[in-house]
């Protein structure tokens, strides 16, 4: 599970934030470019920009479902993340 105290100081300000223990397996990156970007000196993805609608917010958070590393997080109450189908 993510943990907000190990979000990279690159994400935007938002609710969803990628952590330290990314493993850069470029995922986030390939299937939504529009949201993810990477750090090249540190070789990890963080969040360059949150989402603005509700389907933008399922069909890119939807990446890290696949994502075995599971390191994109919520910040809420739950940490449950919101998937597209």
């Amino acid at each position: 599970m993510a943990d907000i105290d190990e979000k990279w100081p690159e994400n935007v300000k938002g609710k969803y934030y990628v952590d330290e223990q990314c493993i850069d397996c470029d995922l986030c990156r390939e299937t939504a470019p529009d949201f993810f970007t990477r750090n090249e000196d540190g070789g990890y993805s963080f969040v360059h920009k949150q989402r603005e609608t509700t389907r933008a917010s399922r069909c890119a958070w939807k990446r890290s479902k696949v994502a075995q590393s599971k390191r994109l997080a919520k910040t809420a109450k739950t940490s449950s993340l919101v998937y597209c189908r």
